[in-house]
């Protein structure tokens, strides 16, 4: 199901924008559809008048060859071929001249006067035109030939009629050519050919009115090859003609329309896919908010009833209040017979707590801000509680205060349990005092007093009273440092201190740098060259155990060498392991638990008593989640391993 979601997007898109592209693709095709059937009616109908005007131009020459005929051929008038003439142009304007040419020799061309420079032509003579009269000749029929240049300038298009007289033994013989010139440029105009021809979108081919055999004379030749092109025939004067007309839907235009479509079709493509992907994504983001609000209620639900805690709203324009599953529980009432009003809580009030409480909201109506109490309830158990109360007022749209809602928490325990810290800290304070006062002062006389008889020259001791002295001057010290130490070690954690990011080399520095008991072993301690990332913890906490890992190792090294002290550390996932390894005289395995207890004499073993330093440094530890434990070092002692967080990357550091 979220496969196909993450998909509807594309999938949408993709739809849209094919309809989209088809739905226009169709268009365009009707469109294209119409136009080329525009384009062959215009092409039919400079074809029809193509062949019209031709047609019209041969009916004359026709009518001139069938006078010329008619008439002896050995009186040959050419004033009444000049009026037949000047009936015929004046009727037919796309005719230029017409002229007579006995045996291919023109003896005479109409309008005489603008065409006498091709009297005495001798046609035969020309190797454009002596191919036509020989197929005049031999076919007995006219022929068309043309464009040509004429001689008399300009050029068009000649429409040969061949002249047989009629012999008296039946037979026939060849007199010559009657030629038609017709006016290219009018044929052209009239027919509406010309503008096309200036659009670049006709070409004529043709020449002689050979069709597809002829040489193209208007026009690209590339037309009569496009397969875009339409094509159509003009058949008069006796020849053919090819025609070929490149469409509108043929032009660049065309194309760009196609790409068109298909950016249209692409553009709603992509604004579907954005518009359903966002659709999708805020309905997504509408139910992920939803069973977000839904689990929160019951997360919230279950953190307030283990909190102690309990959720009310009242109306107070009906007096209406509803209560949670915690407020039931608080009260100890049972939903089912609940009222729905003040009475249950009225009901588990102490005396004088009613008035109290309603005299002091009364004020808090007043005055606005947050509402918050204490009192003090009697339970159907018969237990008292103490029950904190905040409550919020809710304002109409008219400012009128119309609702309040409110949590009561049952803070019994904390309060019983912050006496009891109170009274242990009061404690720690005079058992502080006490030790301060009745057991580092005695001893630090008794040190004065074994000093002064030591200096005092006027006493006469011997040696054993000398030793006697020395002991009780050392039990002295040994009483005050061991009242330090568990002084030290009571006071450990006793005071708050936020965690913050740390960098552990950073701190080791500064203190071997700057601290005064700790300042001498500089020079012993190697810190490993390792990526150290930053742990979370208390600073101050972090630097007592520092020291007292470093003092632990100087109280311990060899008296005879040199001590040496390396850090090392590794990650362990979300947690940083460091190392304290030293050279000195160490442990056995088996005495690695009772090393980190309190007092512990191993007199027996290695004739000595351990310090506070390791559990102390274990107190530490534990209450920075930490753990410590001890392994034999590489160096030839003794390894302290501590186990510290690191430092949470999805929270900022508390300051």
């Amino acid at each position: 199901m979220e496969a196909l979601q993450r998909r509807l997007p594309l999938l949408s898109g993709l739809a849209s924008g094919l309809i989209t592209f088809l739905l226009l693709f169709l268009l365009l095709s009707l469109f294209k559809s119409n136009l080329l059937s525009q384009e062959e009616r215009k092409l039919a109908e400079v074809r029809s008048r193509l062949e019209s005007t031709l047609n019209q131009a041969s009916n004359a020459s026709a009518s001139f060859s069938f006078y010329i005929a008619s008439q002896p051929v050995s009186d040959l008038d050419f004033s009444r071929f000049q009026a037949l003439a000047e009936q015929l142009l004046a009727r037919h304007p796309m005719i230029r001249n017409m002229a007579l040419a006995p045996d291919n020799i023109i003896l005479w061309n109409f309008p005489v006067a603008e065409n006498s420079s091709t009297h005495g032509l001798n046609l035969a003579a020309i190797p454009e035109q002596a191919r036509a009269l020989d197929l005049l000749k031999q076919s007995r029929r006219p022929v068309l030939a043309g464009p040509i240049d004429l001689v008399q300038g300009g050029s068009a298009i000649i429409h040969r009629v061949p002249v047989f007289i009629n012999l008296a033994d039946g037979g026939s013989d060849y007199w010559g050519t009657v030629g038609t010139a017709i006016r290219l440029e009018y044929l052209l105009e009239k027919s509406g050919a010309q503008a096309l021809l200036d659009q670049g979108d006709l070409a004529i081919r043709g020449q002689d009115g050979q069709g597809s055999d002829g040489a193209t004379f208007l026009g690209s030749d590339d037309f009569f090859s496009s397969p875009s092109t339409l094509k159509m025939a003009v058949r008069a004067l006796d020849g053919e003609w090819q025609l070929a007309l490149r469409p509108v839907t043929a032009t660049p235009l065309w194309s760009l329309l196609l790409v068109a479509c298909i950016l249209i079709g692409l553009l709603v493509a992509w604004l579907t896919f954005r518009l359903t992907r966002q659709l999708l994504l805020q309905q997504m983001q509408l139910n992920e908010k939803r069973r977000d609000a839904a689990e929160a209620g019951e997360r919230l639900q279950l953190a307030t009833q283990a909190a102690g805690m309990g959720i009310w709203d009242l109306n107070l324009k009906t007096g209406e209040i509803h209560w949670d599953a915690g407020m039931f529980s608080i009260f100890q009432q049972d939903p089912a017979h609940f009222s729905g009003t003040n009475q249950e809580w009225e009901a588990a009030l102490l005396p004088g707590e009613k008035e109290r409480i309603y005299s002091k909201l009364s004020r808090y109506l007043e005055s606005g801000g947050d509402f918050e109490d204490e009192f003090r309830i009697r339970r159907p158990d018969g237990k008292l509680r103490l029950i904190r109360n905040h409550a919020r007022i809710i304002r109409g749209q008219d400012g009128e205060v119309e609702q309040l809602v409110g949590i009561n928490e049952d803070i019994t325990s904390r309060r019983q349990e912050e006496a009891r810290l109170l009274a242990a800290k009061k404690e720690e304070e005079r058992l502080n005092y006490i030790m301060a006062h009745h057991f580092q002062e005695p001893s630090r006389r008794l040190m004065i007093f074994a000093d002064q008889l030591r200096q005092d020259s006027s006493l006469q001791v011997g040696y054993r009273s000398r030793q006697a002295i020395d002991f009780i001057r050392e039990q002295a010290s040994y009483l005050r440092a061991l009242v330090q130490s568990i002084q030290t070690y009571m006071q450990a954690g006793s005071y708050l201190e936020p965690p913050k990011k740390l960098s552990l080399p950073q701190l080791i520095e500064n203190l071997l740098a700057s601290d005064e008991l700790v300042v001498d072993l500089r020079s012993y301690v190697t810190l490993v060259a390792t990526p150290w990332p930053e742990i979370e913890g208390p600073q101050r906490k972090l630097q007592r155990l520092v020291k007292e890992l470093l003092n632990n190792a100087w109280q311990h090294s060899h008296c005879e060498g040199s001590l040496r002290v390396e850090i090392s550390a590794r990650c362990l996932g979300d947690r940083l392991e460091v190392t304290f390894s030293d050279n000195g005289v160490g442990l056995h395995p088996d005495q690695y638990e009772q090393a980190l207890d309190l007092m512990v004499h191993l007199d027996e073993i290695k004739g000595r008593q351990l310090g506070m330093g390791l559990p102390l440094a274990r107190k530490l530890v534990l209450q920075m989640e930490g753990k410590l434990f001890l392994e034999s070092s590489r160096l030839g002692g003794l390894a302290v391993v501590i186990d510290l967080p690191l430092a949470s990357t999805n929270k900022e550091p508390q300051e």
